[in-house]
């Protein structure tokens, strides 16, 4: 068992990764996140699902923190 273990750590250290051919995008982060900003806030389908999602999380986080750790 742990000679399997020690065979397939070998393996993956003697795999070389070939780097990328190119940027997989031109765009920045800021950009990117302003256009799905954008996409969200134009998108009224996604409304309803965002607005759950956050009353789940904001829930979920008062629960955590109602919790009592010794």
């Amino acid at each position: 068992m742990l000679a399997c273990y020690w065979l397939r750590c070998a393996f993956l250290c003697s795999v070389t990764r070939r780097p990328p051919k190119g940027p997989s995008s031109s765009e920045h982060p800021q950009g990117a996140i302003q256009a799905g900003i954008r996409f969200v806030r134009e998108a009224r389908h996604l409304h309803g699902y965002l607005f759950r999602a956050i009353a789940f999380v904001s829930c979920g986080s008062a629960l955590w923190a109602l919790c009592h750790y010794p």
